[in-house]
């Protein structure tokens, strides 16, 4: 929905559990999109990250880097350990049936175009029935 949350991974100074890691997740699942929806920006933001690297980071640098508005949540992204993308949409997969695994690969991927973030050694993208799918770029260490 081109909301973005930060969810902490310690907490004075220890890892959250399993458990509080759930609650901020739901929170975020819970949260009224009604109350502070996603501009056009925020949504499509993600989909600049797919573009030739030179036109990517010139866009960065001159439009995101330049203006303090926009410099503090795209610092938030690039600070994470990884990028969650939470779907709407369900995915079915068959493991016998190579059409569905093609079809789990293109979402997991690409999704809709514009809701994953290219730029970030990991993301993972969980899809509203649990399915999941984890991308690290190749050359991350």
């Amino acid at each position: 929905r081109g909301r973005y949350y930060r969810v902490p991974m310690m907490w004075n100074g220890r890892l959250l559990q399993p458990a509080e890691l759930e609650k901020y997740i739901q929170n975020i699942i819970d949260d009224d999109d009604a109350a502070t929806p996603a501009t056009q920006a925020e949504i499509d933001l993600p989909a600049l990250t797919a573009s030739d690297r030179t036109k990517w980071a010139n866009f960065r640098e001159k439009h995101l880097l330049a203006n303090p508005q926009n410099r503090r949540p795209l610092k938030m992204v690039e600070d994470a350990a990884f990028f969650l993308v939470c779907e709407d949409e369900e995915v079915i997969l068959k493991r016998d049936d190579e059409e569905s695994i093609s079809e789990f690969g293109r979402k997991g991927l690409h999704g809709n175009g514009i809701n994953r973030w290219f730029d970030k050694s990991m993301s993972i993208c969980v899809h509203n029935n649990g399915m999941a799918v984890c991308t690290a770029e190749h050359t991350w260490s």
